[in-house]
């Protein structure tokens, strides 16, 4: 059975800044604050997703446009139900709502510090996803880059 995946609204904010704190490699920075956050949901309302099973929040990905390019953050799946493809779920909602307004670059938000297999697999994820635009990619990363250069970001571009 699916998880449900749906936009987020202003009401899932602190349950997602509660999710977020548990999660190994995400960071949560000042600008991480209901206000702020409140701000990117009401300014950016097509490009941000939470996963729920029952009544439960158990996954979410942040997206914001900034005329151009789209940018992604605080991807992130409770450990309990990891290996579901909750974050390609996830991933491909965010993709397609940036694919829907003709995004052709994005952006995704990872720590240096936190270049780990479980990241290592999310942006393998991530790639898969791209590869399904059936469009020329230009300017990816291999992951031996990723790893030998333990980049703060991994971009998705198609032309």
């Amino acid at each position: 059975m699916s998880t449900p995946v749906r936009l987020k609204e202003v009401v899932d904010i602190v349950v997602s800044m509660e999710l977020w704190k548990n999660m190994e490699g995400l960071s949560i920075r000042g600008s991480d604050n209901i206000s702020a956050l409140s701000d990117h949901v009401a300014m950016n309302p097509r490009h941000n997703f939470v996963a729920i099973s029952g009544d439960q929040l158990i996954g979410t990905v942040l997206g914001r446009f900034d005329g151009r390019r789209g940018y992604i953050y605080h991807l992130a799946v409770h450990p309990d139900f990891r290996k579901q493809n909750i974050g390609n779920e996830l991933m491909e909602r965010c993709f397609q709502s940036f694919r829907d307004i003709h995004v052709t670059k994005c952006h995704m938000m990872v720590l240096r510090d936190s270049v780990t297999i479980k990241i290592i697999n999310a942006i393998k994820a991530l790639r898969n996803i791209s590869h399904s635009l059936n469009s020329e990619k230009r300017g990816l990363m291999s992951f031996k880059e990723l790893i030998k250069n333990s980049v703060k970001e991994f971009v998705w571009e198609t032309n």
